[in-house]
């Protein structure tokens, strides 16, 4: 059996807004100024406009830590509540993470656009929520994530050798939250792969003649499912304690392994305890 102990980069918080409302793998957001300080994961809710009062920015300090070992990187997540009523919400969000690989050999990070190493991840999120209760809510979503490892560079007489790799995967979320006491809540909830697809990408190019003259590629590209997670999902249980400023939920999953951060689905199926700690300001 497999096990995987997740903070609040690899499993998203889940935090109980004002409105008594998940704010991660739901469509609300935080309140203006409140701030969320998980392990992992720093988010705020905007503030000065209508509008910026319904969108809440996010990022992960730790892809941040690269520039240490000289990895030029940012991360950075937004999430819009366009839809609020009292009984009914919707939300879209994406983000982007991004990492400058050139230094692991040895290219110049110059922006001159000759060489390029770098790996991305970008996800992009539907949500729409409603209150059935007083105590009881339902969320239902949609994640898409894209990754990959992509370059190129000028290779001898050939004037640009590039080529990526990467995945993508799209899939539906939903959950019940039910709260049985002021401070706790239950948390159910399931997921199910929609597609995953793999690919790899090797491109070509040479300038033919003068500059203004034109310039010929060659691209070849495979994809497909690598993994065979055809029908893959995942469910879980999940309890809340959610105090003024002090957060914790810990639970169980059972299902398709993901992969943290990338958001890959694994074939393999096991067992996995789930924790996470965070604050509110």
């Amino acid at each position: 059996m497999k096990v995987l102990v997740t903070a609040s980069l690899l499993l998203p918080a889940v935090a109980l807004a004002g409105r008594g409302e998940l704010t991660e793998r739901s469509p609300s957001t935080l309140e203006p100024h409140e701030i969320r300080i998980g392990l992992t994961d720093i988010g705020i809710g905007l503030w000065g406009t209508k509008l910026l009062d319904r969108i809440e920015v996010s990022s992960h300090p730790i892809v941040w830590a690269t520039w240490a070992a000289d990895l030029p990187s940012y991360d950075v997540r937004a999430k819009f509540e366009f839809w609020r009523e009292d009984d009914f919400a919707m939300s879209v969000a994406s983000g982007i993470t991004s990492i400058d690989l050139r230094p692991l050999v040895n290219a110049s990070t110059d922006n001159d656009g000759s060489t390029e190493l770098a790996f991305r991840v970008i996800p992009i999120e539907g949500w729409a929520g409603y209150r059935l209760t007083d105590r009881l809510r339902i969320t239902a979503g949609a994640m898409y994530t894209s990754v990959s490892l992509s370059g190129h560079t000028e290779a001898g007489p050939i004037d640009e050798l590039g080529g990526a790799v990467g995945t993508s995967n799209l899939e539906f979320l939903g959950t019940a939250q039910l709260r049985v006491s002021r401070s706790w809540n239950l948390i159910a909830g399931a997921r199910v792969l929609g597609y995953q697809a793999q690919y790899a990408v090797v491109r070509g190019a040479e300038m033919v003649g003068s500059a203004d003259q034109g310039t010929a590629t060659n691209e070849t590209r495979a994809e497909g499912d690598a993994l065979g997670v055809g029908g893959a999902w995942q469910a879980s249980l999940a309890a809340h304690l959610a105090r003024p400023h002090f957060n914790l939920r810990f639970g169980v999953e059972y299902g398709n392994y993901h992969v943290p951060v990338v958001n890959l689905v694994l074939p393999s199926r096991g067992w996995m305890p789930t924790l996470d700690i965070y604050w509110r300001i």
